[in-house]
C-alpha cells in the first residue's frame, strides 16, 4: 500500500473514530472548541487565558469575573505583541525536535515519563523555549492581569 493512500486510510479512520466517539452520550463536544457560555463558569475560579495566534496577530483574551453575586464575566483583550505565529511554529517544532531526540515521542514502545536530557543543547533549547514562552506570552497576561485587578478593587 503507497504512502498516500495508508495516510488517506488514516485520517478516515481518525474521522470515523472521532464521529464514533461524539455520538456517545456526554461526549458531544469531544474535540471541539469550547463556546463562551461553556468557558464562562470556569472564570469564577480564576481567570481564563485563551491565546489566539494568526498570521496577523497575537493576542490573549482573558475571561474574568466581574462579581462573586451575578454571573456576568468579561472579556479582556490582551495583544501580545512579541509573540508571532511564526515564533510559535518555530517553538513547537524544537519542543518536537527534543521531544523525539530523547524518547518522549517514540511511538511502539513504553512512553517516558520524565523528560531527562542527554547533552547541554537540549537543556539550553528547552529552557529558551520556556523564557520566550514567559516572556512573549505569560509575563504580558500577568502583567494587565495585576492592572485588571487593582482597577476592579478600586471602583
Amino acid at each position: 500500500m503507497g504512502a498516500d493512500i495508508k495516510s488517506s486510510q488514516l485520517a478516515l479512520d481518525w474521522e470515523n473514530t472521532v464521529e464514533e466517539i461524539r455520538r456517545l452520550p456526554g461526549f458531544e463536544g469531544f474535540l471541539k472548541a469550547k463556546t463562551f457560555s461553556q468557558l464562562a463558569p470556569a472564570a469564577h475560579e480564576g481567570p481564563v487565558v485563551i491565546l489566539s495566534v494568526d498570521d496577523s496577530r497575537s493576542d490573549a483574551l482573558v475571561l474574568i469575573a466581574d462579581g462573586w453575586k451575578d454571573k456576568h464575566v468579561s472579556v479582556v483583550n490582551i495583544p501580545l505583541t512579541r509573540f508571532s505565529y511564526e515564533k510559535g511554529q518555530k517553538l513547537c517544532g524544537e519542543l518536537t525536535s527534543i521531544l523525539k531526540s530523547t524518547g518522549v515521542r517514540d511511538r511502539g514502545e513504553m512512553r517516558k515519563t520524565r523528560l531527562v536530557f542527554s547533552g547541554g543543547g537540549a537543556d539550553a533549547t528547552f529552557r529558551n523555549i520556556l523564557r520566550t514562552l514567559w516572556l512573549d506570552i505569560v509575563q504580558p497576561v500577568i502583567d494587565s492581569l495585576v492592572y485588571q485587578v487593582c482597577h476592579q478593587n478600586d471602583r
